[in-house]
């Protein structure tokens, strides 16, 4: 927030000298007393290199899911491993990161195929600790399964498709409060798909077959249920151009097309479900399209009003976003690409976007051992992004990857006062820290955007008891800045900063301060 006109009596107070020096004494005068921090490290991490050795798996694919106990459940593709083609697993990574191969698949091609093989969709989990999944070959007719592994290690087939109604279910499924199933096929109803629901005796129903142009085609996408059991979801052709789209079935059947891609706007929406918030918009990406054709993070309401691109794709910040998103309490966005980024070698990024729509890159796969082509979405647990890669990792099959991210300055606020005849601009604002800080050891950056983009680095060490704060001094080269760090005995924190130049007050900044790992900003 911008403050122009009616000052606050601290700013008042300070427009009453010129002298720098004395400026920056009564800045420091109305700091509180300062405490000491200690932050956690942002890190990358392989928590599981696949081997495709002894039923261990390759190439994971379809996305993760976590139970309350911090396990991480996913699935493996169905490959050909030399002369044997390996018909998929399910797997599990416990929080001290063993993996245990919980089920492995046979290859659907076998002469016993009955319990499906290519689990391509991830699995879901119901009140009751079972995984359901979907498999999109085997089965009775050879063209997939919708299956249940249970808590005693069972897997049963609920569900046979048939080339005489849907086929295959490529996505995975939805799960609703009462424990019904909802999937999609890619094909069969009527030649473009369909989308199923299975009750908990097994039983399967056809809620919609697709029919191409005027609502989609190859609905490929996992669906997303709302609180009242509409249905979401995409089909990666069809639509008005052909580039996909997005719809709405409803509880009485009735079908909304909500948007079409048009390659502008996005094209070829991918496999993931779309991400849902608490006021019901929805959010995804394509794999194509956008202003550079590289793919498009996109956002629109549950009446299909108000789309919108959040971010179209550059090749240096990766191309063909592949998975779903994540979102956490602020509202920024995580996700992945499956190609591109900052340098040749790169082979996908995960990256974030934020309120504001400025992409920031948290990874790229530019080391083979660190896994590479990230093609699933992202799960958001306890300050941790999990992933998959079907590529890279020690023996080159894949791997389970985390990304511990920076813990967030919360309740972070701003007020920015320019003062004309100082030719100064004054930034005040309070925020809580999530974890402690030594000033001694850990770095600060403070940032302003806005016309224009300034950063002041302030080195670890750099900042020196003065009366009743802790301050330091930096330039980035072209303007100086001065930055006092302050708490309060409720835990929350001060910061305030003089900057010697002049923004006007026409224009929004945004304002972002880290302080070692942990960073907050608001405009």
């Amino acid at each position: 927030m911008r403050i122009d006109g009616q000052l606050t009596p601290i700013v008042k107070a300070l427009q009453s000298s010129t002298h720098g020096v004395l400026f920056r004494s009564i800045f420091l005068l109305i700091m509180g007393l300062l405490s000491t921090f200690a932050l956690h490290s942002q890190t990358y991490s392989v928590l599981y290199n696949f081997t495709a050795v002894d039923g261990d798996g390759k190439q994971p694919y379809g996305g993760l899911i976590a139970d309350a106990k911090g396990n991480i459940y996913g699935t493996t593709e169905c490959v050909m491993l030399g002369t044997y083609y390996n018909g998929g697993s399910i797997f599990k990574i416990d929080p001290s990161g063993k993996q245990t191969t919980l089920y492995s698949f046979n290859t659907p091609f076998s002469t016993t195929p009955i319990e499906g093989g290519c689990p391509y969709g991830g699995v879901v989990m119901d009140s009751a600790g079972n995984l359901l999944g979907t498999a999109s070959g085997g089965g009775g007719s050879g063209v997939g399964v919708v299956f249940k592994y249970d808590t005693s290690n069972n897997l049963n087939v609920l569900t046979n498709f048939t080339r005489f109604g849907g086929w295959p279910p490529y996505s995975g499924l939805a799960i609703d409060a009462a424990s019904n199933l909802y999937g999609t096929t890619a094909y069969g109803g009527l030649g473009f798909g369909t989308i199923y629901r299975i009750d908990p005796a097994g039983n399967e129903t056809d809620l919609y077959l697709f029919k191409k142009n005027s609502d989609g085609d190859f609905p490929s996408a996992q669906l997303t249920l709302d609180g009242a059991g509409n249905i979401y979801g995409a089909s990666f052709e069809g639509g008005d151009s052909g580039d996909g789209a997005i719809f709405k079935l409803d509880t009485s059947g009735n079908f909304t097309l909500l948007h079409s891609f048009s390659k502008t706007d996005g094209s070829r929406p991918t496999d993931a479900a779309m991400l849902r918030d608490s006021a019901g918009n929805l959010y995804g990406t394509t794999y194509a399209g956008g202003d550079f054709d590289n793919g498009v993070v996109f956002k629109l309401d549950p009446t299909g009003n108000n789309f919108a691109v959040l971010h179209s794709f550059t090749a240096v910040e990766g191309y063909h976003p592949n998975g779903g998103l994540a979102m956490d309490a602020a509202g920024n966005l995580y996700g992945s690409t499956q190609a591109g980024g900052p340098d040749s070698s790169s082979a996908g990024t995960v990256f974030k976007l934020d309120s504001a729509g400025n992409l920031t890159l948290l990874h790229a796969f530019d080391s083979p051992t660190d896994g590479n082509t990230p093609v699933s979405g992202l799960l958001l647990k306890s300050g941790s992004l999990y992933g998959e890669t079907i590529a890279g990792g020690a023996s080159g099959q894949g791997t389970v990857f985390k990304i511990t991210l920076p813990e967030q300055l919360s309740n972070f606020s701003t007020e920015v006062v320019p003062i004309k005849f100082l030719r100064l601009t004054t930034i005040f604002g309070q925020f809580t820290p999530a974890e402690s800080i030594v000033l001694s050891s850990q770095a600060v950056t403070f940032s302003v955007s806005g016309a224009s983009n300034s950063t002041w680095s302030f080195p670890a060490g750099s900042f020196t008891r003065s009366l009743a704060g802790y301050s330091a001094n930096a330039s980035n080269g072209t303007t100086r800045a001065t930055l006092v760090l302050a708490p309060s005995k409720s835990g929350q924190w001060s910061y305030a900063a003089v900057i010697h130049t002049l923004y006007p007050a026409s224009t929004p900044l945004k304002v972002t301060l880290t302080i070692g790992d942990q960073t907050g900003s608001a405009q």
